[in-house]
């Protein structure tokens, strides 16, 4: 029998402390207190990450930029690129950098951070500053962490931040043992949190502060790491606010023009953040757009292809069956999508019925060298991509083998590897046989098939590739596939 999944542990339920006086002083009111058992380190690391991810308790955000930090009693200023705001991005008071400290009897001021919070729609909800403070008791035993926003006025709060002055999460050890406890500082004439009741808005979200504070802290203090790593190819706050901007150029029109049957804000979103990755990847390539020109094999709804050529960038898209899509496109964009099979240039003596000049075949030969290849979930295509002799990226979807068949993959020494990381690392293999510096990433889009396999540089001598096809068993099959799908495809 398969052994049984351990079931995730779940944290006690919080003591509501509201009805006591806060530890914090008389401004401060208590909302509710968790015992724990992890030590003070813990705390300590998993609020550090927090601060700087604020997205970790609101899905609302999509980063946070430092701009001011003191540590050790010296400060230091962000040494990164000044970040610019787009026109339509909604903001509040962010000429306000300086810190927002309060003081707080027993205890001092140890760090603390400055950071801008940058909601994933900042033209619905304003980019804010806030003030992050870690303060230590006098025996070094407590920890407390302090958010304050730089607000004119309580009107201004966003909806991703607690209508409040400040609210606070405190590590207190005494005589019990150790707890981890939530407050607020309320505005004046407002209701004290003892006279709401549990839908209210403060309480639910001071209670997912708490939990998100203890949870993490117990992940720090197990070892937990994280699996993937963003942002290896790519600067994270580029690909985000070039993000951003794509989607608030393109999203409504495209969701509003969707015609077909799969789900719009599956493929809307997923393609805008693809392009947006692959624009920033090509700045640090080429000089300028013009410079070269990408080819989408197994375009699809050619809709990445669609927001590329928007942008301005040179490119075609191929796929073996035009989709509903196409026609609801510019007529520029329709003129670089085109509606053929793709054949690895390898493969093309195998075809000796069919006519090389037959305008439904392409076959992938001779491209010029400023050409850049795209499969994004190309599936039959996406072992072919490190093949064919220019730079690339590879976005894996469904296993198949070079001659088109659906195929799971083994990892060698890794038996517990799933099908796709497995299908992953045969794309990187056959890339750095076929002589390229790898380079992957995991890619920020809504898909959970969002591993990028990037080829840029090569190293080495020449590859045969038509050695390294037949290695992997060879490629005939794909001329019966090539076959079905001529002859099968409407008009063919």
């Amino acid at each position: 029998m398969p052994a049984r999944k351990a079931k995730k542990k779940r944290l006690i339920e919080p003591l509501d402390i509201r009805s006591q006086a806060s530890p914090l002083g008389q401004f401060w009111q208590p909302l509710f207190e968790l015992p724990v058992t992890f030590p003070r380190i813990y705390f300590d690391v998993a609020m550090g990450n927090v601060i700087r991810n604020p997205n970790v308790n609101s899905t609302v955000l999509m980063r946070a930029d430092i701009y001011q930090e003191m540590v050790n009693d010296t400060i230091h200023y962000s040494k990164t690129r000044k970040v610019d705001l787009a026109d339509n991005w909604l903001t509040h008071n962010l000429s306000d950098t300086e810190p927002r400290l309060y003081t707080i009897p027993g205890y001092h001021v140890s760090s603390y951070v400055v950071r801008r919070n940058v909601p994933r729609n900042p033209s619905r909800d304003s980019v804010t500053n806030q003030t992050c403070a870690l303060y230590t008791d006098l025996t070094d035993s407590d920890r407390l962490v302090v958010y304050v926003a730089h607000l004119l006025t309580p009107d201004a709060c966003p909806f991703y931040l607690p209508l409040a002055r400040a609210v606070a999460l405190l590590y207190h050890v005494d005589h019990r043992g150790a707890t981890c406890s939530v407050h607020y500082m309320l505005y004046e004439n407002t209701p004290p949190l003892l006279a709401r009741d549990a839908n209210d808005r403060l309480i639910r979200v001071g209670l997912h502060l708490l939990n998100t504070c203890v949870k993490h802290s117990m992940g720090s203090q197990s070892g937990y790491t994280k699996r993937v790593s963003h942002d290896q190819v790519v600067d994270r706050i580029e690909f985000q606010d070039r993000y951003i901007a794509l989607k608030h150029k393109y999203s409504a029109s495209l969701m509003a023009n969707w015609v077909e049957k799969t789900d719009p804000t599956k493929h809307i979103f997923e393609d805008l953040g693809i392009a947006a990755f692959l624009i920033q990847l090509w700045g640090s390539m080429y000089k300028s757009p013009s410079d070269f020109e990408f080819v989408d094999l197994g375009c699809g709804n050619g809709l990445l292809v669609h927001i590329l050529v928007s942008e301005g960038y040179r490119g075609r898209g191929i796929d073996a069956r035009k989709r509903k899509s196409w026609e609801t496109y510019p007529k520029n964009v329709q003129e670089c999508l085109h509606e053929q099979l793709v054949v690895p240039a390898v493969l093309k003596n195998d075809l000796p019925e069919f006519d090389a000049q037959d305008p439904y075949l392409h076959f992938v030969e001779g491209a010029s060298e400023n050409t850049f290849y795209v499969g994004n979930h190309s599936d039959e295509l996406t072992l072919w991509l490190p093949l064919l002799d220019r730079p690339f990226i590879a976005i894996p979807c469904c296993s198949h083998n070079l001659s088109g068949s659906k195929h799971r993959f083994v990892t060698p020494g890794q038996a517990q590897v799933s099908e796709y990381a497995a299908l992953v690392d045969k794309v990187a293999q056959l890339a750095e046989k076929a002589g390229w510096k790898v380079e992957q990433e995991m890619l920020r889009i809504p898909s959970t098939r969002n591993a990028a396999i990037i080829g840029r540089k090569k190293f080495g001598p020449p590859a045969d590739i038509a050695k390294i096809v037949a290695d992997e068993g060879g490629a005939k099959a794909w001329v019966e596939t090539t076959r079905q799908l001529r002859h099968t495809i409407s008009g063919h």
